[in-house]
This record gives C-alpha cells, structure tokens and sequence, in this order.
C-alpha cells in the first residue's frame, strides 16, 4: 500500500496521470516534514565540513566567547582585564569542553543548532523544527562561538520541562538558560509567570524550580555581586556604555527599519505571527499561552542593550520570541486545517536560506545520493538508472 501510495506521489510530483487514482491538489504534511528533514541534513552537511575545514573568524567569539572558556580550562574565575568575561558562562562551559577534546571550535554551534533541532521536533514537529533551525538568523550563527543558539536550546528545553511537570529538570534548564545570558533571566521569568497565569505549576512545586534553578545559574551572579557588588556586571559600571542603548530606542525611533530588519532575518513568521495574534480572539489555552510567551519575551527584548547600527544582527536576541509565535502559527494552521498549505510556505523559506551557503556541488550530491537511497531503495534506484 505504501510503495502503490509513493508511486501515485511520484506521478504527481513529474505530471503523469494515475488512471482511477484522484491526485490530491496538495501533497500531504507528511511529506512536506520529510522534505523539510532532508533540506535541514543538507545544511547540516553543510556545516559539518565548514566546522572541520576553518578556524574562528567572528568578533564576538574572538574577543571574550573563547577567552572566558579558556578562563574556565585555566580555573580562572575572576579578577578579569576584559570587562566582558565577567558575562555568566553556561555556554562557554560546553565550549571549554569542545577545547580541552580538541573538537574543533566551528562545531560548537553546529552541535547546539542539533540539540535545538531535537527540542523543536519534541515540542511541534519535524516541520516545525526544520523552520525554527532555517530561520537565517540562525543559519548565520552556526560557524561562530555565541552563545545564542545554545539559549534558545535552553529557553525551548526549560518549555519541554514544565510541560512534561518535571520540575527538577524545569529548574536545572531554566538555570542554564538565567546562566547562558543576563536577558536569560528575563525569559526564565516569563516561562515561570506563564506556568502561573495558565495553572501549570502550584506554590511548592514553583519553590522547587525556582530553588534549583539558582542553585545552577546564579553562580556568575553571585560571584559578580562577591566582586563588583553589581550581580549583573559590568551593567552598572559607568565605564560600560552598551546599557546606555535600549532595543525599545531602535522600534519607537526606527520602526521601519526594525520592521525592515526582522523581516530579514525571519522571512514570512512575522507578519503570519502577527496575522494568528489578531485573530486568535476565541480562546485557546494552548496559541494563547503561546502569545503570552513571545509577548512576554518581546518585552524582555526591549531592554536588552542594543543600537540601531547593529539592528539586524542583534534581532537574533529574539529567538525566544519568535520560538513560541511560530510555533502558535503551526497550531493555529493545524486547527484550521492548513497545515499542508502553511507547510509549503515553511519548505520555500527553507529553500531561500540555501542562498546564504557556498556551492559545493560535491558535498550537496553526497548529501541528494544518501536521500535517495534512503528514499527509494538502492536495488529500486538501479532499477530506474
């Protein structure tokens, strides 16, 4: 039944007829999802031998992401010359570890662009994940050392945690994700607020997460405040200017190039985001909790430091936003019934983000070769050559 079923697919797909078969005007989500799969291991691919043939280039990375995880490896914990790697370090542990196996340093993303993938697919699906991991704001991420992608894996595995009510793993992941980054603390407390308002979690249970989730991620503070006396420093000192530009300077003084940036660096889920959240006045516990996540983030944002110069790059601080609002999008197309419709805008996105990789005819073929074997069967593939 299945191989009579992908072979009507085929016909569809090249033009022939199927006589007594009616073709669906639209393939099935099922399809979509393994397309979206198979454009996603082609990045990776992609990324796989990127990481293993360069050297760290990006700025950041080179100027206090390496240099804190290699503090880490020398056990060095304060007493810093660079005002930037007093910055919490729960991402640049993992690098520390990448650096005392030798692993090389452009894998690090790469491993974390894997782990996010995994935790979309746990939370919305194969179609979902595929698009959260394509957006080009993360594509542009995965060859360097920022620790971006690794708090979205935070933020998205903290989700899993509450939802599946195991709150001790809810408080190590929101540790993590308070530990990642300053703005970390913002989004943990907007995942706690939303188990509150949507009655996922009680009084004890709250104690419970809240008290391990600082066991894990307030070290760094803790050891600044020891320091400084400033738990979040270098904010605070008046030798650190970053903090005197705001993300709610650039949306209230530049809304159209705001409007122009985050359509840039993620394609079409805004402005659907923005369609599901005008529209989603019959109640849905469910999209509902969902838009109070990115709205709560979204606030969030607004006071992460940032300037106008650097506007496109530093929408990746939006992850946890733009998480949660696709993903009410993909629930809000699956209870309307659009899902193979909004599933073939999501496969054009991904296809657009191709645009952003090298040619490298060899290792694509490489990739295209294992997808259809995988597909069709080796003795079938022959058979057809």
């Amino acid at each position: 039944m299945r191989e009579r079923f992908n072979r009507h697919a085929w016909r569809a797909c090249v033009g022939e007829s199927s006589p007594g078969v009616r073709i669906p005007p639209l393939p099935p989500v099922q399809y979509l999802a393994k397309a979206a799969i198979w454009i996603w291991i082609l990045v990776l691919g992609y990324f796989v031998w990127n990481g293993v043939t360069t050297e760290p280039w990006e700025g950041d990375s080179l100027a206090y992401h390496i240099p804190i995880a290699r503090n880490i490896l020398e056990g060095k914990w304060g007493q810093f010359d660079n005002l930037l790697e007093y910055y919490p370090a729960a991402g640049e542990m993992i690098l520390a570890g990448f650096i005392r196996l030798g692993i090389p340093l452009n894998l690090y993303n790469v491993a974390g662009w894997v782990v996010l993938f995994l935790v979309c697919r746990r939370l919305g699906g194969n179609l979902f994940a595929a698009a959260v991991c394509l957006w080009p704001s993360v594509v542009r991420l995965i060859p360097t050392q920022t620790v971006d992608i690794w708090l979205a894996v935070f933020w998205a595995g903290s989700f899993l945690m509450l939802e599946r009510k195991n709150w001790v793993g809810a408080g190590v992941v929101l540790g993590l994700l308070m530990g990642v980054k300053y703005s970390g603390v913002g989004y943990a407390g907007v995942l706690i607020a939303a188990a509150l308002v949507f009655g996922k979690i009680d009084f004890r249970k709250l104690l419970v997460v809240i008290g391990v989730m600082v066991l894990v991620g307030g070290f760094w503070y803790a050891r600044n405040y020891w320091e400084t006396g400033l738990p979040f420093y270098p904010a605070g000192d008046s030798a650190f200017k970053m903090t005197e530009k705001r993300s709610w300077m650039i949306v209230t003084n530049y809304p159209a190039r705001f409007v122009e940036a985050i359509i840039s660096e993620y394609l079409l889920w805004p402005l659907v985001g923005l369609l599901v959240v005008v529209r989603n006045f019959i109640f849905n516990s469910k999209i509902n909790r969902l838009l109070f996540l990115a709205g709560g983030n979204f606030l969030v944002y607004l006071f992460v430091p940032a300037g106008v110069e650097n506007i496109v790059s530093d929408l990746r601080y939006i992850f946890p936003v733009m998480i949660p609002l696709t993903w009410a999008v993909f629930e809000w197309a699956r209870e309307r019934g659009g899902q193979e419709k909004l599933g073939m805008l999501a496969v054009l996105a991904m296809a657009v983000e191709m645009t952003q990789l090298d040619f490298r005819p060899k290792l694509f073929v490489i990739v295209l070769m294992t997808a259809a074997v995988w597909l069709f069967g080796l003795k079938r593939l022959f058979r057809w050559v």
